[in-house]
């Protein structure tokens, strides 16, 4: 897919969305319309919502998210979830890191005033 068009995408899905649910409303309020299948516009309306609120929530997320995932199948890296162990073995690791640069920069600041 282009570069770009995920947002062009995601637009006109949301204008297809607020669409059906204009045209859905419409057809809701049209008195010739017979209340059995009134019902199912009604239904129709709440999924566009559920759906527009998705959208709107989790839309440019998730996307990003695919995006970066399938950048990672081509280049062959393994997504697959890490266990707890490697996850506190990361967090021991980059606590360190912190501890350390935080402790050589005082150690640089003091020479820095002498």
């Amino acid at each position: 897919m282009a570069k770009g068009t995920h947002v062009l995408m995601y637009q006109r899905a949301i204008e297809g969305i607020a669409l059906a649910l204009s045209e859905a409303w419409n057809k809701f309020n049209d008195p010739k319309v017979p209340e059995k299948q009134k019902l199912g516009y009604l239904r129709l309306t709440k999924e566009c919502n559920e759906s527009m609120f998705n959208f709107t929530a989790n839309g440019v997320s998730v996307l990003a998210l695919k995006n970066i995932i399938e950048r990672a199948n081509r280049l062959g890296i393994d997504h697959t979830p890490i266990s707890e162990e490697e996850q506190q073995q990361i967090s021991s690791t980059n606590n360190a890191r912190f501890i350390w640069k935080s402790e050589t920069k005082g150690d640089l600041d003091a020479s820095q005033q002498q």
